[in-house]
């Protein structure tokens, strides 16, 4: 639904994944990770249930704080959530309609378009000589005949008020992202090496990305988590600013043509990023998958599980080679997330990288408006935790000053009026000492068989009553009323 060439009937082909009786499976008490994960998307692709989406999610962090996932597991949680920041490729999303998807696609009503990506070379410039390679660079096919057209920008300013779907697929990616980068490294099992998690490399490769956009970043940059972008930005290694000339500055030149420049061979994420439609030529260079032309890499990745070779103690003779692997693995990853850092300081006003320093700000403009955020944030869960309790403790009107007055109110409403009849006198007596019995009852059975005068008395304060002709009674300190 989110790549080039989508299948027709994709979104109608995924639909029982979403059951009733699957959703109600998933939302039971003992829900794994995976299973609280679909039923998110099942609420963000129905429309079901949306008001139990905040509880789900966190029940869903709090589940993977405790279980963790595996590592095809976070990269398959990243790509969906893109998914879903796109809509799911619905032809009316957001970020469609302002051009940062979809480029070939003209306005829907017909308003003016412009070229909003030009071509430098010749048609063939760019075609690679294996077959492989040329059906997955679709996007150079787009410069063939006609130049390719998107809304102008100018015409395509993102709406005031956003879909909720929208909104609550923003939620759900970026407080993942903001777990992840608390928590960025994992261990496939308790003796094994920490790695990157690589929902950060994808993530941060999208945000680089569409940010560069001026209408997608004012879209998402409400739900961006810059501050824990900073921190985690702060904890780059030295050694990886170095290798890629970052501790030396370059007065504002370009540093790398793309975030993968010089980076073959492909991450285990990038082979699951591959053809989609927010990707195209703007991210993998020309010739990037030569090296896994021969495999289907994208179900080998997908297809790994952890601890399935765990040999019981054994040691395996080619440790020391799985352990160099996923050390290379590991700083391709971080060369990934500083060039993502670097273009992101690039692209968004206020979010600040000291050049040659591993210091990163939020400041000006973008401060201002996460402080502003914050607070918006905050009044709206005291607002929302006001509405669950229905109203606050210190409009409670149940204190003993309020049933003091609503109880002389009481009492006198309840003195006989001189125009009432007999039949209304005699009526309003039964009520008083139903009332009265009822009340004393309810005391001898607090204080067995006896009453103390002082409840007794408590009693006549907030409950009064007349006899007809012997004024107020007294009520009676040993044994019930008969």
């Amino acid at each position: 639904m989110t790549t080039l060439h989508p299948f027709p009937m994709s979104r109608e082909s995924i639909l029982p994944i979403w059951s009733s009786t699957a959703q109600s499976r998933r939302s039971q008490p003992d829900a794994s990770v995976p299973e609280l994960f679909v039923l998110l998307h099942g609420m963000l692709f129905t429309n079901i249930q949306l008001d139990d989406f905040a509880p789900t999610l966190a029940r869903f962090l709090e589940r993977i704080e405790i279980e963790g996932a595996e590592d095809r597991e976070w990269i398959m949680m990243a790509v969906i959530n893109i998914g879903a920041v796109l809509e799911y490729g619905r032809p009316g999303g957001v970020l469609r309609k302002i051009g940062v998807v979809g480029a070939r696609e003209g306005g829907s009503n017909g308003a003016t378009v412009r070229v909003v990506a030009k071509k430098n070379h010749g048609p063939s410039a760019h075609l690679e000589d294996d077959g492989e390679e040329k059906r997955m660079d679709v996007d150079e096919d787009a410069f063939k005949g006609d130049p390719q057209v998107s809304p102008a920008l100018s015409d395509a300013n993102p709406p005031v008020e956003l879909p909720l779907m929208l909104r609550l697929a923003m939620e759900l990616s970026f407080s993942t992202l903001s777990f992840v980068l608390r928590n960025p490294t994992r261990k496939a099992s308790p003796f094994a090496r920490s790695t990157l998690n690589p929902f950060l490399t994808v993530i941060l490769t999208f945000l680089a990305t569409v940010t560069k956009h001026a209408e997608a970043l004012s879209v998402l940059e409400r739900s961006i988590p810059w501050d824990d972008l900073t921190r985690f930005f702060a904890t780059i290694p030295r050694n990886i600013f170095s290798s890629q000339e970052l501790n030396i500055p370059t007065g504002g030149s370009e540093r790398w043509a793309m975030l993968t420049s010089g980076c073959a061979p492909p991450l285990p994420e990038d082979w699951c990023l591959r053809g989609m439609e927010w990707v195209g030529r703007k991210i993998f260079e020309r010739g990037y998958w030569k090296s896994g032309e021969e495999r289907r890499v994208e179900i080998d990745v997908l297809d790994v599980e952890e601890g399935g070779q765990l040999t019981d103690g054994i040691i395996e003779d080619d440790g020391d080679e799985d352990e160099g692997h996923s050390h290379e693995e590991t700083s391709k990853r971080w060369i990934r997330i500083v060039r993502s850092a670097v273009s992101l300081s690039t692209a968004v006003d206020g979010f600040t990288w000291v050049e040659g320093t591993r210091e990163w700000r939020v400041e000006g403009t973008l401060e201002a408006k996460v402080r502003r955020w914050h607070e918006e944030d905050r009044l709206e869960r005291e607002e929302e935790e006001r509405r669950r309790r229905g109203r606050r403790w210190t409009d409670d009107s149940m204190d003993v000053d309020g049933d003091d007055d609503n109880a002389h109110e009481l009492s006198e409403e309840s003195d006989d009026d001189e125009n009432d009849s007999q039949e209304i006198k005699d009526l309003k007596v039964g009520c008083l000492v139903c009332d009265f019995r009822m009340t004393s009852d309810s005391f001898y059975r607090r204080a067995g068989d006896t009453c103390d005068l002082s409840l007794f008395q408590a009693s006549m304060h907030l409950h009064p009553f007349r006899y007809p002709h012997s004024g107020r009674a007294q009520p009676p300190i040993h044994g019930k009323p008969q």
